[in-house]
């Protein structure tokens, strides 16, 4: 085997807004070899397995004394890095590879940079929110006596822009970008964001489905102020098994439940599996941590042949894709299209879940915990998503497992009592019964995680404040067939067939434009429905949600009807 080595590694990555991180993430190398190559993955702490999921023998680039490399556009962060001779990957590559030394980037945002370049600090950080009414005081430092160089509106920094001599007080949403050149003619270029917010209590909500079984925020329900003991067993391959979740969870944290069988496979190809159907979420949060937690269930089975089948029907046996969606900005949009174009991880621009509902950040992993390397995704300047690394990360501190069983508080399971219904029958109040007793507590799912909130960008004060949102999505194929709260995007094509079996639903590729909102977090949001008045006289009219009249809704838009002296609330299909 040709010459390893232990490398010395250099991570730029310094924390930055709900819109993305820093740009640049380097591996810097300083050794002896002479043709230095870079070996990168995302999976295996034993380095086991370089070829696997990972980019072979990228050749380093000398500059200045030193080699270095840069991460790629459109690859996630890489856990480990193997610095070696060359790029024969005969040599090197695939998953044969004996242990050999490796390391891991840096992912707390410190840096072992080169050190003639200047560090540039920011207090306080990128990111940081202030309140109508209010301004933010930014006080900006540089290492190595360097002189700091910075706009304010858009522009790149040069030597000839404004110089940084005192704090600045900004009084809008600003975007401070900065150059910090030492006397060597060293540069490092920083940017910063700093958003003014609405005042909490004018943040207006979404709507939600409610009915006797679909329930967001029950009781004002808005999650815990508390730790979870999340604990994470990592030996059973892709199962990463959540030892204490059926005793981490109570009624208390229940921020959303909907009914089981409101998934494709209920109403078009019973015979389908595994089966991804979750029922409810619960929420808690700490000073450090976001927990989450999701009750899958088993209630859909081949009716017409095999019957009952709860173990194929696991969502842990295919590598489905495990989604959150939150809502942690009032002032952020998000689409989730890849440059606009189609959903996250689908081929060919393929359509999938497309946020309208004021989502503007995605987690995605799989069923299989464990297994891949999820993606944290947030919001490009013009609202969509995109794997250029600034919104695109994979953070490993989220931790995320699975347990068989039922929480316990969950005393029923409602289904419609029919498969191959109807499905504007589960916006009703009739026709649901109790299906817990027709299999064993051990056929369903429990998953859980725990998200720092440092990754999120937010902090324990900020939940409490203005609140955030979160709603889970169940996704088989590349669409989302269901999820909680309940959209009823994830109905309109349940009857017509997929593309590739005509006896399963076009549900799995049909692009549904979520626009129901999130359940919340820490805080409710109110909503202006009340502010629609009536007029005995009028002929019908229309209006949205904040009241604006408009000229007739769209197609799956909640809207107001105003008929004569009768207001209601409707749905149109």
């Amino acid at each position: 085997m040709k010459n390893f080595t232990k490398l010395s590694i250099a991570f730029l990555m310094a924390m930055a807004s709900l819109a993305g991180y820093a740009a640049e993430h380097y591996v810097y190398y300083d050794g002896t070899l002479s043709k230095p190559s870079v070996w990168a993955w995302n999976e295996d702490e034993n380095c086991t397995s370089a070829g696997k999921d990972g980019w072979p023998g990228d050749l380093m680039t000398k500059k200045d004394g030193k080699w270095y490399w840069e991460l790629p556009a459109g690859k996630s962060v890489p856990t480990q890095i193997i610095i070696s001779e060359g790029t024969d990957a005969t040599k090197i590559g695939g998953k044969d590879l004996p242990y050999v030394d490796c390391a891991t980037y840096h992912q707390d945002g410190s840096t072992t940079a080169d050190p003639t370049i200047p560090v540039i600090t920011a207090s306080p950080a990128s990111g940081s929110f202030f309140k109508e009414g209010e301004d933010i005081e930014v006080t900006l430092t540089a290492t190595l006596d360097a002189t700091i160089y910075y706009t304010t509106d858009g522009t790149e920094p040069t030597t000839s822009s404004a110089v940084y001599t005192e704090p600045l007080v900004f009084t809008e949403t600003t975007t401070l970008n900065v150059l910090a050149v030492t006397a060597a003619g060293k540069t490092a270029i920083q940017s910063y964001m700093y958003t003014k917010m609405p005042n909490p209590d004018d943040v207006i909500g979404g709507e939600n489905l409610i009915t006797n079984y679909y329930k967001v925020n029950p009781d004002g329900k808005v999650g815990s102020n508390r730790t979870v003991n999340v604990v994470i067993d990592k030996t059973l391959g892709y199962r990463h098994k959540a030892t204490n979740a059926m005793s981490n969870w109570t009624a208390d944290d229940m921020i959303a439940q909907g009914v089981a069988r409101d998934v494709c496979q209920a109403m078009k190809g019973t015979h389908e599996r595994p089966i991804v159907d979750s029922y409810a979420i619960y929420a808690a949060y700490d000073d450090e941590n976001l927990y989450l937690g999701v009750q899958l269930v088993y209630a859909v089975w081949d009716i017409g042949g095999e019957g009952k089948q709860p173990g194929e029907s696991k969502p842990f046996n295919f590598g489905g894709r495990a989604m959150w969606a939150f809502d942690l900005s009032p002032v952020a949009q998000f689409d989730g299209y890849i440059d606009g174009k189609g959903a996250i991880w689908n081929d060919g621009d393929k359509p999938g879940a497309k946020f309208a509902n004021g989502v503007d950040a995605v987690w995605i992993g799989s069923t299989q915990a464990g297994d891949g390397t999820p993606g944290f995704f947030t919001p490009t300047p013009d609202g969509h998503a995109s794997y250029d690394g600034k919104y695109c990360k994979s953070p490993s501190e989220v931790v995320y497992g699975l347990c068989d069983g039922l929480l316990p508080d969950i005393s029923k399971i409602y289904a419609y009592k029919e498969f191959n219904k109807n499905p504007s029958v589960l916006t009703g109040n009739t026709g649901f019964v109790d299906v817990k007793s027709e299999v064993k507590a051990d056929s369903h799912t429990f998953y859980e995680w725990k998200f720092p909130l440092s990754v999120l960008g937010i902090t324990k004060e900020y939940i409490e404040e203005y609140g955030i949102g979160v709603m889970y999505i169940d996704i088989y194929g590349s669409s989302p067939v269901g999820g909680t709260p309940y959209d009823p995007s994830y109905f309109d094509n349940v009857s017509k067939s997929y593309s590739m079996d005509p006896s399963t639903s076009k549900e799995k590729e049909d692009e549904d434009v979520i626009t129901y909102a999130p359940a919340r977090i820490g805080k409710l949001l109110k909503t202006d429905v009340e502010d629609v008045v009536a007029d005995q006289d009028g002929p019908v009219e229309y209006y949205n949600l904040m009241g604006v009249r408009i000229n007739e809704p769209a197609e799956r838009e909640i809207y107001i009807e105003r008929r004569g002296s009768k207001v209601t609330k409707k749905l149109n299909y």
